[in-house]
């Protein structure tokens, strides 16, 4: 019998009180993503196809590379939206610091061994409702299109028309996660995490 395949996001999970400040912004914009205890704000450092039977090793991974790292400083310089959908998905954009690049780096390498092919039924609530393709093909592709010199740190706010004002925020980030996608690429169940 063959393992489920999960599609994960490796990311960086932001402290309560940043996460306030994203979910009041969340709030103003459509209601197709809501954060909520099952909709996390996170700032992604890797997407990909990962086989149940591999979450052991996925663990012993994290834990490697959160062993050597310091605390991140994340600087967010502002919101960017992008069409999607005949809307707009809005974004904090975060600061490419040196910090960030070596540790999405880090995290792309030493999770490749790992990546596998999946479908729509490797997300989160994929049973319940159908997975847009345009997720299934974010994941499927992140290596290609969205690691190395595509790599973009943002924290996706949601979808609409409005325009939002963002103050520039920094924060410190010490929580790295492996969680479980969902439909529009959500964080929606934390399958473990570290912290630095």
């Amino acid at each position: 019998m063959s393992d489920r395949i999960l599609a994960v996001a490796v990311a960086l999970l932001i402290p309560d009180a940043v996460s306030a400040a994203a979910s009041t912004l969340n709030a103003q914009l459509s209601p197709t993503l809501k954060f909520d205890s099952s909709h996390l704000p996170h700032i992604t450092l890797l997407q990909q196809f990962l086989g149940e039977g591999n979450l052991g090793r996925a663990q012993d991974t994290l834990a490697t590379i959160v062993a050597s790292l310091e605390p991140i400083s994340i600087r967010v310089t502002g919101i960017g939206a992008q069409p999607f959908d005949g809307t707009n998905v809005l974004y904090w954009e975060i600061e490419r610091s040196e910090a960030l690049i070596v540790l999405h780096n880090k995290v792309s390498a030493a999770f490749a061994p790992l990546a596998c092919g999946g479908t729509g039924e490797s997300f989160f609530g994929a049973e319940h409702q159908p997975v847009r393709a345009s997720t299934v093909r974010y994941v499927a592709d992140f290596r290609r299109t969205s690691s190395g010199e595509n790599f973009a740190p943002h924290l996706t706010l949601g979808f609409g028309e409005r325009n939002l004002r963002q103050d520039l925020l920094s924060f410190t980030a010490t929580r790295v996660a492996v969680c479980h996608l969902g439909d529009l690429n959500a964080c929606r169940r934390v399958l473990f995490e570290r912290w630095i």
